[in-house]
């Protein structure tokens, strides 16, 4: 015959019952941490002729001193927004409003020390 082979013991039963499925919990979503302009920037430009080096300027108040350079001699400007150019820092002091691109602003760069962009 055939040689008989060997089962191994039952083994004992485990009385701890299985868990119960949870719920899985709502997970909101993680807002993304670069922000999100919807808005058109306006372009300022260290030449004159939307020339040179080139920054984006959205909606905001902006020292000259930290462009990543400077003098800003030319701008675009999205339709429906203006410029302020402010004679004192943190957009103070009088100012000189243009509210359509500009391929020259030699003389509003002459006092200038602040961009406003609305």
């Amino acid at each position: 015959g055939t040689p008989e082979r060997s089962r191994p013991p039952p083994q004992p039963r485990d009385p701890t019952p299985p868990p119960s499925p949870r719920p899985s919990p709502s997970v909101a979503p993680v807002p993304d941490p670069s922000p999100i302009h919807t808005e058109e920037p306006a372009v300022v430009y260290s030449a004159m002729g939307y020339k040179g080096e080139s920054q984006h300027l959205f909606r905001g108040t902006y020292d000259i001193h930290n462009l990543s350079f400077s003098p800003v001699l030319s701008i675009k400007i999205p339709p429906g927004a203006t410029a302020k150019f402010h004679q004192n820092i943190s957009g103070n002091g009088p100012a000189r409003t243009i509210n359509s691109s500009c391929l020259c602003l030699t003389d509003f760069n002459a006092n200038g020390s602040s961009i406003v962009i609305s």
